[in-house]
């Protein structure tokens, strides 16, 4: 008798720290729940955000390189009309069409400016001066009319940085951003 003296009392204790044990193991948990439900939508948000601001910038880019790619087939054209008989040029307007390309191109630049790839697209703009400058010497008869395999050179590197913009500059889980 005397060992169920001793076990009645501790079990009644035993029983009400387990119960207030048991309450405040569940209390923990679910706090831990709600705090793990906040960070999964705080980072679900801020998933959200980089996406959209990717997504932006892609949109940005893709316009600059259509925009570019319009000053450049301008540019091309002009090359080749200038690949023709000299007597069929018609100098006044191919002129036009390299200052109408001068000016895509110099709104692309500035508006390019903005972005992350800007150092990569002063240096596109940079080459189709040169190329526009060499074309206006080929039109104008200036420094003995410049050779054809330098207009075509100056264009092959427009060409080359143009490609360079295009590829991805990244890539994330086998995806190219």
């Amino acid at each position: 008798m005397a060992t169920s003296q001793y076990l009645t009392p501790d079990s009644r204790f035993t029983d009400t720290h387990l119960v207030r044990g048991l309450i405040a193991g569940l209390g923990l948990v679910i706090l831990l729940l709600v705090v793990a439900g906040i960070v999964a939508t705080r980072g679900t948000s801020a998933i959200e955000s980089d996406t959209a601001r990717v997504e932006r910038e892609q949109l940005v880019m893709a316009r600059l390189l259509n925009d570019a790619q319009a000053g450049q087939n301008i540019l091309a054209a002009v090359l080749h009309q200038l690949t023709r008989s000299s007597n069929q040029l018609e100098e006044s307007k191919l002129l036009q069409d390299l200052e109408r390309a001068d000016a895509t191109l110099d709104r692309v630049a500035q508006n390019a400016a903005k972005t992350p790839e800007a150092q990569r697209w002063a240096a596109l703009r940079a080459a189709e001066r040169e190329f526009s400058r060499e074309i206006r010497k080929s039109i104008e008869g200036n420094s003995g009319r410049a050779s054809l395999e330098v207009l075509f050179a100056a264009h092959d590197h427009v060409v080359q940085l143009e490609q360079e913009l295009l590829k991805p500059k990244y890539e994330v889980h086998g995806f190219s951003l």
